[in-house]
């Protein structure tokens, strides 16, 4: 694939700062909550089955800078009374 590209670049004479390459991935958001301390060798988690996930994007482009990262996620708001 990279063969292609380096072909198309080279054949229509693009400028390298058009050649974006991106990466995403996702993280997993998991909210602990109890206490820390020092003597304690167990944290109580709760929210464990909470499966929130953001996902984060990394890109560069070809003349090797790389771009501001982007984070995707859906806002979900929950009203408590």
């Amino acid at each position: 694939m990279a063969y292609k590209i380096a072909y198309l670049v080279k054949l229509y004479s693009m400028p390298p700062c058009l050649v974006v390459n991106s990466e995403q991935f996702g993280i997993h958001l998991v909210s602990i909550v109890g206490e820390r301390t020092w003597e304690s060798n167990s944290i109580q988690m709760l929210g464990v089955e909470d499966k929130r996930q953001v996902t984060m994007v990394v890109s560069f482009i070809a003349n090797e800078y790389l771009l501001p990262r982007q984070v995707v996620h859906q806002l979900r708001l929950a009203f408590y009374m």
